[in-house]
């Protein structure tokens, strides 16, 4: 069977078949025996961190290949550290953006074919778009973004700073503030903040 029918055969099979989907509790790693290269895919509900060395394109277009290897080695294992730490779980990589935060339910499925470098997998949902979109908002490198429906449930210790009045006296103030995007042809909330936690 040559190249184009092997190819035609399978996206067939692809389509034609059912799509089987599972729920379930964890996030699912490549190794995964639920997922296989067949119509299978785990869903679960997730909160997606997408962050990224901010200005890497600059960082890439200044400074030589073994300079920038460097950096990236430093930073992703800055970041699975303090992931790890959290109780949380890196699964991606990517581009130049800026940091963004959604909640939803999210559809993992195994994409590629058979075999140690031709696989991955595939994060389906809109907190996974979402939270891109979110950390491309602001042009300024020290903005954190998160939905409006991150925001309405943060616990008040993510909420709230403290700041003084103008009696010098010791306030609450909301840290975030909120902002307008574009998403899906909708124009929603969101809400984002400089302030940091000392970790």
């Amino acid at each position: 069977m040559g190249l184009k029918e092997d190819i035609k055969n399978k996206v067939k099979s692809i389509l034609d078949e059912k799509f089987e989907i599972t729920d379930i509790s964890y996030i699912p790693k490549l190794d995964d025996s639920k997922l296989t290269f067949g119509n299978t895919g785990l869903r679960f509900k997730g909160s997606v961190l997408f962050i990224d060395m901010r200005g890497s394109t600059a960082v890439l277009n200044k400074h030589n290949k073994p300079t920038v290897a460097k950096l990236h080695m430093a930073f992703f294992h800055t970041i699975v550290k303090i992931a790890n730490s959290l109780e949380g779980h890196v699964r991606s990589f990517n581009g130049d953006s800026r940091i963004g935060i959604d909640h939803g339910e999210i559809l993992c499925t195994k994409v590629g074919v058979g075999g140690e470098h031709n696989r991955d997998l595939f994060w389906i949902g809109n907190s996974v778009n979402k939270s891109t979109v979110l950390g491309d908002q602001s042009k300024n490198p020290n903005h954190l973004s998160i939905s409006s429906y991150v925001y309405s449930n943060l616990l008040d210790w993510a909420k709230f700073g403290k700041s003084k009045d103008f009696l010098g006296n010791e306030i609450d103030v909301d840290i975030w503030t909120r902002g307008t995007f574009e998403y899906n042809g909708k124009i929603e909330n969101y809400y984002y903040t400089s302030w940091y936690w000392t970790i």
